[in-house]
């Protein structure tokens, strides 16, 4: 009896809690609706309802307060943006409408102070923009080439326009001059070298010249956001960042980054790895160019520096510098090759990166669309780091050349010739490129002299590039 009472009790706060979902969702499309079809007023009260049942949302406030807005109730409309930023502070539609209302109440600052918010710009750089245009506004309506200034003042938002001369004995430039004989008809304590400042603000100065300070304005908040924005990214390079599929214009593919996009070329994409729209992954970061429409960021997915960053965000021993990514050598899409070393002898570098039950490389190896990752010990005698390079095939020797090159002769079972050699010559192509050596693979039944069995291979393939070249 007892259980039932209970089953019964449980079922019904499911049944209110549904209900209270199926009330909030209906409000929040009916105020949605009723806003779309100018309707505020109506808005307004569906919005009431749904914040009484969830007054948590910042949305709610934020709609209620665009519907405020449109019915000139500047003072609810910035209570209710206030509410919708502190209940999300990171809320950049709150801080935007905010400034606006705040505009319009003549709160200049405060208005500025949000605009800093919005768009991550310290408000001297806004200030300096604003006033950069109305002089050039105030050059263009007015014809005027005297050397002027602006003044805002940040509480009234009352605009000046103040022209200065320099104080001069003989004037040469009478648009920028001003003899002292002149300046001391207005104050006798006027010295050659003063500017004499004189406000020169036109009734007329408003509309047409703030219409027109407006694109210029934009122009520089624009142009400081794509500095702001530069200087964010090129402290990435050569670093992992997390990216979305953005469109994808014929071989081309553009990722978002959030505040910039970036070009991942045909040669930097792994190949069959398929890339629609709204697919997110993890791209390295190549290199950031500063051009004048703003950053252009080039990012990898082939890069051999995408696999050593990875590892060093999921392996923690590799990220606090015990274990240490030595080199790494990789045909992207296809395997992967790593060495490292531990400088912990009670930590098994190998281990540390494959992780409990394989979970930290199959992370990666699932990010990277199934790459297998080999992953050896890293040795400084060259001998024991070439025969674990050539992994998964067992050595039998390895013969330095005499002659002191980097080249060296290995001996591997008959029965592993194939396997050490790889599919295409890949296990020893990535061998080669990670250890830096040039490597000739022989079967034990063979013999080295001048007449060679025809079943020898070898690998000659360009250094390995190390983990420090991947930095």
């Amino acid at each position: 009896m007892k259980r039932s009472v209970l089953t019964l009790f449980f079922l019904l706060c499911l049944a209110l809690v549904a209900n209270a979902q199926y009330d909030k969702d209906v409000f929040n499309f009916r105020g949605r609706a009723a806003l779309a079809d100018g309707k505020y007023s109506e808005a307004i009260g569906h919005f009431n309802v749904l914040a009484r049942l969830d007054s948590t949302d910042c949305w709610t406030f934020f709609y209620r307060g665009i519907a405020k807005y449109n019915l000139g109730d500047l003072r609810g409309a910035q209570a209710d943006f206030n509410t919708s930023v502190r209940l999300n502070p990171v809320f950049t539609n709150g801080y935007h409408y905010r400034a606006i209302t705040l505009s319009r109440s003549g709160k200049y600052d405060e208005a500025l102070k949000d605009l800093e918010k919005e768009r991550g710009i310290q408000m001297d750089v806004l200030l300096e923009a604003i006033e950069a245009a109305l002089i050039s506004a105030y050059k263009k309506h007015y014809g005027s080439s005297q050397n002027v200034r602006v003044e805002i003042n940040r509480n009234s938002g009352e605009i000046r326009v103040i022209y200065r001369k320099d104080v001069v004995r003989e004037v040469e430039d009478p648009a920028t001059q001003m003899s002292l004989a002149e300046a001391q008809q207005y104050d006798p304590e006027f010295e050659e070298g003063d500017i004499f400042e004189s406000e020169v603000t036109p009734r007329s100065f408003g509309r047409i010249a703030a219409q027109t300070a407006k694109h210029v304005v934009v122009q520089r908040i624009r142009e400081a956001e794509r500095n702001m924005v530069y200087d964010q990214f090129s402290t990435r390079k050569d670093d992992i960042i997390a990216a979305t599929v953005l469109r994808v214009e014929g071989k081309n593919v553009y990722m978002d980054l959030g505040k910039a996009e970036a070009l991942l070329a045909p040669s930097e994409q792994i190949p069959r790895e398929t890339y629609r729209a709204g697919r997110r992954m993890k791209v390295y970061v190549l290199e950031v160019r500063k051009t004048s429409k703003g950053p252009q960021i080039m990012v990898s997915r082939t890069h051999p520096g995408l696999v050593t960053r990875m590892f060093e965000s999921e392996v923690p021993e590799i990220f606090d510098g015990v274990v240490e990514i030595k080199a790494v050598a990789r045909e992207a899409g296809s395997r992967t090759k790593m060495a490292v070393l531990s400088h912990d002898e009670n930590v098994d570098a190998v281990g540390a990166c494959i992780g409990q039950r394989g979970v930290r490389v199959a992370n990666i190896v699932e990010e990277l669309g199934g790459e297998k990752i080999d992953i050896v010990e890293y040795s400084d005698d060259p001998a024991t780091f070439i025969g674990a390079a050539l992994a998964p095939a067992k050595v039998l020797k390895v013969e330095m050349a005499p002659d002191g090159s980097k080249s060296c002769k290995v001996t591997v079972p008959d029965s592993q010739l194939s396997l050490a050699i790889g599919n295409k010559g890949q296990n020893a192509r990535l061998a080669v490129k990670l250890t830096g050596w040039k490597i000739d693979i022989r079967p034990e039944s063979g013999f080295y002299g001048e007449d060679e069995p025809e079943e020898t291979a070898a690998a000659d393939e360009t250094p390995a590039e190390t983990a420090e070249d991947a930095e």
